[in-house]
Formats: C-alpha cells, structure tokens, sequence
C-alpha cells in the first residue's frame, strides 16, 4: 500500500497540473472501466477486443504511463466497474450495460475503424 501511493504520489507529482496528463489519466481510466462493463455485459466480440487493443496500444504509445500506474488503473477500474454492477441489482444492470456498456462498445469500435482507416492510408 506505501509502494503504492509513493509511485502514484511521485507520478502525480512530476506532473501535477498538466492538461495533458489528465486527459491521459481520462483516457486509460475510461478504456479499462469501458472494457470491465462490457465483459460484465456480455458484449464482448472479436471486433470489440481489437479496438480496445488497438486503443491500448495507441494510449501506451501517447502517454508513456509506467506499467506500475497503468496496472493501478486497471485495478481501479476493475472495482469501480464490479461497484457499478452491484449497485445496479436486481435487473437494474440492463440500463448500466445499455449505457455505460454500449458507449463502450461504440467507442472501441470507432477507434478501430479510424486505426483501421489510419494503417490503410499509410500503405497507399
């Protein structure tokens, strides 16, 4: 727990106040907790996987995040996603997946439709 916030500590430190860096925080935040809810919404599909890997990929490559912070935002978003689940009991978890889990799935599909297109353009 120490390690923990000493290297969340000095990473948030290096870099306190950049715009960029949050928008990089928001981005892997949002990417892990996207792909938790559609795992626990069944929409998981070849198509689906490729776009978060391919989004993966693009934030590791944009962003630089030590692996120690990454893995501490997949855990992080792995129990919000398992809180969200609980919260929505009883049936309630239908509207989370129509939501959360669709958004999801859109956004990871369009990325890999622009990555796609992108790899295309760069052969031609």
């Amino acid at each position: 727990m120490l390690v923990a916030g000493l290297v969340g500590g000095m990473a948030a430190g290096a870099r306190a106040g950049s715009s960029e860096h949050d928008q990089q925080y928001a981005a892997w935040r949002e990417t892990y907790y996207g792909a938790n809810v559609i795992e626990y919404c069944g929409f998981i599909t070849d198509e689906v996987k490729d776009g978060f890997r391919r989004k993966v990929q693009f934030l590791r490559a944009w962003s630089g995040m030590p692996a120690a912070i990454e893995w501490r935002i997949r855990v992080w978003a792995a129990v919000r996603a398992d809180y969200q689940y609980l919260d929505h009991s009883l049936g309630g978890h239908r509207t989370w997946c129509q939501t959360d889990g669709l958004s999801a799935v859109r956004s990871f599909l369009a990325f890999r439709q622009r990555d796609m297109a992108r790899e295309a353009g760069a052969t031609e």
